[in-house]
């Protein structure tokens, strides 16, 4: 049995909940200790709504500033790591991945696929055919079409880490080489530029 002092606090707070302002900062309705019962409140959490109005412009609220948090957080890139792409392809195996990030851990430099190459785990082909499946971008084959001279202005070239190393005349398509991970907006840019569709193939 609760003690005449718990009985008093579960009084007040029953009370004052009743007589509680609508939880919406824009309200203008008068505060009226009738309009307050069971039957006309609506909840939401522990915030309490005069009307179906209110709630509605508090979820609005709600909703936009959702929006505007997802759209302030910055884009982050997720991919596989490379080691885990080619030991999940048969390129390689665990032990070996585990030699060559023991071996880029202590020299403390270049990428896990230079050091699979350089012990001799893995072909160049293979690690260049996991990054393509990685960047979800095709891989380039060579000899391939000869890209024209100036298809790109050399200005561009310069300042960007980009090149083109193929055109296929029978696809309209033009491969352009990133040593970074791919921009599509460039390569949206360039194709405006050239008339040619184009797809991205990191270094």
């Amino acid at each position: 049995m609760k003690t005449l002092p718990e009985s008093w606090a579960d009084f007040v707070s029953s009370r004052s909940s009743i007589y509680r302002g609508c939880a919406n900062p824009e309200c203008n309705r008068a505060r009226l200790p009738w309009h307050w019962t069971r039957a006309h409140r609506i909840r939401m959490g522990d915030s309490w709504f005069c009307t179906s109005d209110c709630l509605e412009d508090e979820l609005r609220r709600a909703i936009r500033r959702c929006i505007e948090e997802e759209h302030d957080q910055p884009l982050r890139w997720r991919r596989m790591p490379l080691g885990l792409l080619m030991l999940s392809r048969g390129f390689v195996h665990k032990a070996q991945v585990q030699a060559a990030l023991l071996t880029q851990r202590e020299e403390q430099c270049d990428k896990i696929g230079q050091w699979l190459q350089r012990l001799g785990f893995a072909t160049e082909r293979q690690v260049v055919t996991a990054l393509g499946i990685q960047y979800a971008t095709p891989v380039l084959a060579f000899p391939a079409e000869i890209v024209p001279q100036r298809i790109l202005p050399i200005e561009l070239l310069k300042s960007l880490p980009v090149m083109p190393v193929r055109l296929s005349t029978s696809q309209h398509l033009l491969y352009i080489a990133f040593c970074s991970p791919v921009d599509h907006t460039l390569l949206q840019s360039i194709e405006k530029m050239t008339d040619y569709r184009t797809s991205g193939v990191p270094d």
